[in-house]
């Protein structure tokens, strides 16, 4: 049994790397189904080796260390496919801005009595008005860096976990909310910073049960 969850975890690590990597390059010609359904392959292994190390026995020291090494790169691709998954479910789409408001400072924007003045055509000095701004939950520009801010919080997660110190999660929680507290004020981006920790967090954790199992 201890083999099938060494297989499985490591399966999770490899397929998780490889769709990772697929709907990053892809990401603006593949749906949010398509994401949802590559997400949900290593999840399904996790899953997997997990049933399977609840009905197994105690594994050995080298067979521990295998699975530690396994869970370790597994919550890094897997994580971040899960986090790029459930970004594209929450995203939603803010009123466009026309562009005289677009001009305005945030403070003054809707503060007049009717409705703004028509854009520019094209034909005036002004030129075509510009498109529509959308901001986005899923937009990686919304919170710059943070896929390898979400791998490395993974990374420290499952070792902060193995090591028998789940105290360090608070402080792992701490130096990533103090870094990114300057950015809150972008739209979308506390959402995008509370979704993506929560389901980053999560994933660490489930993968570093499966060890934990192996301990039992």
């Amino acid at each position: 049994m201890t083999t099938v969850v060494l297989v499985l975890l490591s399966a999770a690590a490899v397929v998780g790397a490889a769709l990772w990597l697929v709907v990053d390059r892809h990401r603006d010609e593949i749906s949010t189904a398509g994401t949802v359904i590559a997400a949900a392959v290593p999840v399904l292994l996790l899953a997997g080796a997990g049933l399977f190390a609840l009905d197994d026995t105690a594994a050995t020291g080298n067979e521990l260390h295998i699975a530690t090494v396994a869970a370790v790169v597994a919550a890094v691709p897997g994580g971040g496919l899960l986090v790029t998954a459930t970004l594209r479910m929450a995203d939603r789409r803010v009123r466009p801005i026309s562009a005289h408001a677009a001009r305005l400072p945030p403070s003054d924007r809707g503060a007049g009595i009717g409705p703004p003045p028509p854009p520019p055509s094209a034909t005036t000095p002004g030129g075509p008005p510009p498109p529509p701004r959308m901001d986005t939950v899923s937009d990686p520009e919304t919170l710059r860096g943070g896929a390898t801010i979400g791998a490395l919080e993974r990374i420290a997660i499952v070792v902060t976990l193995l090591a028998g110190w789940p105290e360090g999660l608070a402080i792992i929680l701490a130096v990533k909310g103090f870094g990114r507290y300057s950015e809150m004020r972008r739209p979308s981006a506390p959402e995008r910073f509370i979704i993506g920790t929560f389901t980053s967090i999560l994933w660490a954790v489930a993968v570093t049960g499966v060890v934990v199992a192996l301990r039992a």
